[in-house]
């Protein structure tokens, strides 16, 4: 037995029963007391088991309430983060919209911008062939139209020179219009 009056650990653990004719003297059974139950282990050990039980139940309840109150807290957060989530996604998909229509407008518009160029590079090539070709005419009727213009300005003043009675400048002046007036005819027959 322990200082209060309950049984011991020992004598809890063991039970013991002694066969009749066994230790029957008082000795004998003073001896084997301490490994006898005795019927009186019902007593303050058992309550305080009792009460050991019940304050485990209400430190593990009191744990327990504690968890699910941080867990309906963080479940609380959870949802307005999931919500603030949600809203914000929202808004990314509505301004994802808004860039895909922006896009798809800008590459309308780049395609019919390519379409334009591609129709003014081929207006402009060929352009620049009737402009190469119309330069061409243009230096031809130029080398023409100096040619004549120098021709005919040799024979006015050839013909100066002999209204004024100067017959040898004038073939002087002629024979110096010879090639500028031979560049005409050869440009005019062409």
């Amino acid at each position: 037995m322990d200082a209060d009056g309950g049984i011991s650990l020992v004598e809890q653990a063991v039970d013991v029963r002694i066969p009749s004719g066994w230790g029957s003297s008082p000795t004998a059974r003073a001896e084997m007391a301490p490994f006898v139950r005795t019927g009186r282990h019902s007593g303050p050990s058992r309550r305080r088991l009792v009460v050991a039980v019940l304050v485990t139940l209400v430190v593990l309840l009191a744990i327990m309430s504690l968890f699910a109150a941080v867990g309906v807290r963080a479940d609380n957060r959870t949802a307005g983060n999931v919500a603030a989530r949600r809203a914000e996604v929202r808004a990314t998909v509505h301004e994802l919209a808004l860039a895909r229509a922006a896009l798809d407008s800008a590459a309308e518009k780049a395609g019919a911008a390519g379409r334009a160029l591609a129709a003014a590079s081929a207006t402009l090539a060929t352009d620049q062939a009737a402009l190469a070709r119309t330069q061409a005419d243009v230096w031809i009727n130029g080398v023409s139209i100096g040619d004549l213009d120098t021709c005919l300005s040799d024979v006015e003043q050839a013909l100066n020179a002999v209204s004024l009675g100067n017959p040898s400048q004038a073939a002087s002046i002629l024979t110096s219009a010879d090639a500028a007036c031979r560049a005409v005819e050869t440009s005019v027959g062409a």
